[in-house]
């Protein structure tokens, strides 16, 4: 899988780049395609990275799946919201991103913000569901940080994906590792 953070703005702790041009996030693209990475994860709060790969789909109709991520309901609406305006927003944000990156459908939409699923939850879940069922997303994820979180989102049936941070510094999640197996 691509990440996609650093095409359109400065990411990561040794980067010291602000982004690429669009012909250089272009290259990259395509080289991603030649050399078999053909899933690319992006997020509407990566800066213009869902509108860069929208124009470059769009100019190059390539076949690829597309991870992006729903931007944090908590961090900009907090945390009173009614099921029915929920709904509205998750929607809303589907929708931008679908039109940002040139496409009818993605494949995989992630929670982006742990505290949106720990406060908004059935809600949530339920909201997500529905853009499924109109054919906006494929399958539903999640990005995870802390163990806690991990577990509740592995009792939740409709959530077909988990994301969490794991490397040879952070080893929080082992358990979790073995137990995605059986997933």
């Amino acid at each position: 899988m691509l990440g996609t953070a650093q095409l359109t703005n400065s990411y990561g702790i040794a980067n010291t780049s602000s982004g690429f041009s669009k012909e250089s996030a272009f290259l990259l693209l395509e080289n991603a395609i030649k050399h078999g990475i053909t899933t690319w994860d992006t997020s509407p709060v990566y800066g213009n990275s869902e509108e860069v790969i929208g124009q470059y789909l769009k100019k190059n109709n390539s076949s690829v799946t597309i991870s992006t991520k729903m931007p944090s309901i908590v961090k900009k609406y907090g945390y009173n919201i009614k099921s029915r305006k929920l709904n509205n927003i998750i929607t809303r944000n589907i929708e931008l991103s679908l039109e940002m990156l040139n496409r009818e459908i993605i494949d995989y939409y992630f929670i982006h913000d742990e505290q949106d699923y720990i406060t908004y939850g059935n809600d949530l879940i339920n909201s997500l569901y529905n853009n499924i069922n109109a054919g906006k997303i494929a399958t539903i994820g999640i990005s995870v940080y802390k163990p806690k979180t991990a577990d509740l989102a592995f009792k939740e049936k409709k959530i077909n994906l988990i994301q969490l941070p794991f490397n040879i510094f952070d080893q929080r999640f082992r358990k979790h590792i073995n137990k995605a197996q059986d997933f």
